[in-house]
């Protein structure tokens, strides 16, 4: 990171001579590397005494001071502010008068925390001055009182807790086989176990930028337990190579726009975020508008649009950007106006991500022309279509195979050449599945708008044209993509039909 000049409450460190230039710049650098407040990085690095700080900040920025010491618990809010957002901005909710919220900050430049406090609440904000250490002390004190110690289940006989048990039948029995075959839940599940088995008091999941580490504390004292991998990749969601390399580069682009097509419930919005979290780095402003926001990802600034309120898609497109994003990613495309907005964003040299309800990728563009999009700007800004469907994947410890004839093969699609190279199987049933499926895999038609599909658009082609020229330029329709799946042995032919037969 390259020196840059100093704003702020670090200026003013500098100024009231509790630091030089050299070691206030040094601070900020180390304290940005750390993703940590600098307030936080000074005190805890025993630069400056907190109470050093909170004199310089009160009197400078004329912000009320407050000596936690004297903070009565009881009346501090719970729940109203939640816990990720309190210690993302390290702001303590102090007190609530009517609609007015008090928080604490160290920092009185953190304007940021104040405004998504208040978007959060939907209360007036206002910030109160507190010292660094106290504030660390505090926001720790805050959640630790409100949570039961793990060491009150040590006498609970673990050898009887299920703790993937459900009632299966208040839930979607294809879902809840999902929820357990993900690993992270099946990772926590395994935290849990062992931090109540231990005798913890606490368990902490402590995320950084680059790593990530399990501890516990037991006995008073924290040892880690695990460093599981950071990220999961693109790889779990089932792509071909060719479709994950085409989705890859599209997300490399500088502007344009990528759309997610498929039913309800086909994984689009996981196909979505997969590609905002690689996206998500520190150099790139990333903002979605989504109904709800469905998975809250740090980093990203992510709003509920609330039509009832006023704030539609298109409006909450309109004032992304007037905030200079990089990235902007909108729920879904249901009208015109969202769909020139969205489409304006693209051509300016913002990158869109957006879905839309159609069966295909072809369907999708036509969808756009009959929105009333000019086949011009349809042609210009859309870079990459995906339509998906879910399909359930066979049970490996059952899955046998099937006999079926040549001729019926071919009718379903596989390709003459090709028969004869591969085992088809089918479901059969185990204590491991449910009717020999466990979990899902996706099928996809990725699709990259090549010149010839670009003509074609311009000239108004039916979904019938576009489908034949995709075809043409190489790409998998979904039906095509589902049979490979078939041939890999991932999925049973029933499955597919199932999946991909309209």
């Amino acid at each position: 990171m390259n020196d840059v000049a100093l704003t702020g409450l670090a200026r003013q460190l500098v100024e009231a001579e509790l630091l030089t230039e050299k070691s206030a710049q040094q601070a900020a650098q180390q304290a940005h590397r750390n993703r940590v407040p600098l307030v936080h990085f000074l005190v805890q690095a025993r630069l400056l005494h907190s109470r050093e700080v909170a004199e310089i900040a009160t009197e400078h920025y004329g912000v009320a001071f407050l000596d936690l010491n004297c903070l009565d618990q009881e009346s501090q809010p719970k729940g109203l502010v939640s816990e990720k957002l309190v210690r993302q901005h390290h702001a303590l909710p102090l007190w609530r008068r009517g609609n007015k919220l008090f928080v604490g900050l160290s920092d009185p430049t953190n304007d940021q925390a104040i405004t998504d406090i208040q978007f959060s609440t939907g209360l007036t904000t206002e910030a109160i001055l507190v010292e660094e250490d106290k504030l660390a002390e505090a926001i720790e004190r805050m959640f630790d009182s409100g949570q039961t110690g793990l060491e009150d289940m040590a006498d609970v006989d673990l050898d009887g807790v299920d703790v993937e048990a459900v009632d299966e039948n208040e839930h979607d029995p294809h879902a809840v086989q999902d929820a357990k075959d993900a690993p992270v839940v099946r990772f926590v599940n395994k935290m849990l176990l062992d931090a109540i088995k231990g005798g913890a008091s606490d368990l902490h999941f402590e995320p950084y930028e680059k790593t990530y580490r399990v501890r516990m504390r037991t006995d008073g004292i924290l040892r880690e337990v695990a460093k599981p991998p950071t990220q999961m990749g693109i790889d779990a969601l089932g792509y071909e190579p060719e479709q994950k390399e085409l989705y890859l580069n599209a997300l490399r682009q500088p502007q344009g726009m990528i759309l997610v097509t498929g039913p309800t419930g086909s994984g689009k919005t996981v196909s979505l975020y997969t590609g905002l979290n690689i996206l998500n780095t520190v150099d790139i402003n990333i903002s979605t508008a989504e109904d709800p926001v469905e998975i809250n990802m740090e980093g990203v600034n992510q709003v509920n649009v609330n039509p009832k309120q006023g704030l539609n898609f298109a409006q909450a497109l309109r004032s992304f950007l007037r905030q200079d994003p990089d990235v902007i990613m909108v729920g879904e495309i249901r009208d015109l106006e969202t769909a020139e907005i969205a489409i304006k964003a693209a051509q300016t040299g913002h990158l869109v991500l957006s879905t839309l309800h159609t069966n295909s990728a072809a369907e999708t563009l036509t969808r756009l022309q009959n929105m009333g999009v000019a086949g011009f700007n349809i042609a210009t800004s859309v870079n990459l279509i995906i339509a998906q469907r879910l399909a359930r994947k066979l049970c490996p410890h059952c899955k046998r195979p099937i006999d079926i004839p040549r001729e019926a093969l071919i009718k379903e699609g596989f390709e003459a050449e090709r028969i004869g190279t591969f085992t088809v199987y089918e479901p059969a049933g185990c204590e491991h599945c449910n009717n020999g499926y466990k979990g899902r895999v996706g099928i996809y038609e990725v699709v990259k708008n090549t010149p010839a599909m670009q003509r074609l658009i311009m000239a108004e082609g039916n979904a019938l044209d576009i489908a034949r020229q995709m075809r043409e330029d190489g790409f998998n329709d979904l039906r095509k993509s589902g049979l490979l799946k078939v041939m890999q042995g991932v999925t049973s032919l029933e499955e597919v039909n199932r999946v991909t037969k309209d």
